[in-house]
């Protein structure tokens, strides 16, 4: 019985390192895919500054606000997809 609980947790061991660091990279993935993100929307909105407040209204009823989210929102996906997979593929668990 002590035999087999060593066996287990000299296997648990590196299997949890592998997950922890796994995670890790995940998360700095989302954050740094968020703050990019964040960070062309500013840009965006900073470029149309100086455009017309009635041209905004118009583009806002046509729906181009919720099209620039959408596009953001693939955007945020796709960059923390293959950061998830190419962080599971690093830990070596994908």
């Amino acid at each position: 019985m002590n035999g087999l609980l060593a066996a287990i947790a000299s296997l648990a061991a590196p299997m949890a390192a592998r997950v922890l660091a796994s995670l890790g990279f995940g998360v700095v993935s989302i954050i740094g895919a968020s703050l990019a993100v964040d960070q062309i929307k500013g840009l965006v909105l900073m470029s149309l500054g100086s455009v017309p407040t009635a041209i905004m209204q118009i583009a806002g009823l046509a729906g181009c606000w919720t099209a620039l989210g959408m596009v953001f929102g693939a955007v945020t996906f796709t960059v923390t997809l293959f950061g998830l997979t190419k962080a599971v593929r690093l830990a070596g668990l994908g």
